[in-house]
Order: C-alpha cells, then structure tokens, then sequence
C-alpha cells in the first residue's frame, strides 16, 4: 500500500511540474501494476494530457508521458530508445531467454525503472531504455549468460 501511495504521490507531481511550468514531464518504465494504478487517477489527472507509452505497440513496461502538443505549442518524443544485443558468434549461441537478458543488465547494477520491455527474437534481444541509459548498454553488455554479445 505504502508504494501505490509513493507512486501516485510521484505521478501528481509529475502532473503539476507540467502544468506549472509548461513542460513535458516523463516518468521512469512503470511496470503493468504501476501503469494499472495510474489508470485508476484519471479523474485526479484531468488538468493535464497524459499518455503512456512503451516503445512499441503492447508494450507491458510503459513511461508515462505529461503535456501534448495542443497545450505545450510543440511535440516532444518520449525519451526512450532500443538497443539490439545480438550474439557475436550467432552459429555458436546459447538459446537465450528474456530471464538471461534480465539478469545481464540488472548484473551492470541498472534499475528496473530506466528499462522497459526486453524483446527476444532470433537469439537476440530487443531492449526499450530510457535515452540516457542507450550508449552505456550499448558499450557495456558484452556477455548474456555464456555468450559473447555485440550491439
């Protein structure tokens, strides 16, 4: 109960940081609880757009994005990137699960909140990431369980 306080708490001053100086205001990745609790504050949100986005269509790990363009005069992208982590000798991978590549990135001490969803297809993983977190995924996940990565 403690944490759905600390999260609403969190989001309505995201939402008044918005309307108060006419800027877009993002939140880190929320997970489907999280995203859940923030549906259920529609009525306390109606001062200000709100959108929630992932990456991609059906994405369960969204960022919540105060403003739009018909309040603020502009648009401004959500901050999130995807960074690819193919293996580097594909012919000589392990099969890879999303709990392999998990584990690497919470292994480099990232929190959950700067990462979205983790695609797997085809031996490689499709990582959603807040913008600044991109480049340092990028140089720094090299190994996902017994396999040497390239981005």
């Amino acid at each position: 109960m403690k944490e759905n306080e600390e999260l609403k708490r969190r989001v309505l001053d995201l939402a008044n940081r918005c309307y108060q100086q006419n800027i877009y205001t993002f939140s880190g990745f929320l997970n489907a609880a999280e995203v859940s609790d923030v549906y259920t504050m529609e009525r306390e949100l109606d001062f200000v757009p709100w959108k929630l986005f992932g990456g991609t269509e059906g994405c369960e790990r969204q960022m919540l994005r105060f403003g739009s363009e018909e309040t603020l005069g502009y648009e401004e992208e959500f901050p999130i990137s995807c960074v690819v982590i193919r293996p580097s000798a594909p012919k000589f991978a392990e099969d890879l699960s999303h709990r392999d590549f998990l584990g690497a990135l919470m292994n480099l001490g990232i929190e959950r909140d700067v990462l979205g969803d983790i695609i797997v297809r085809d031996a490689a993983g499709y990582v959603f990431c807040e913008d600044t977190m991109a480049a340092y995924l990028a140089e720094h996940i090299t190994q996902v369980r017994h396999t040497s990565m390239t981005t």
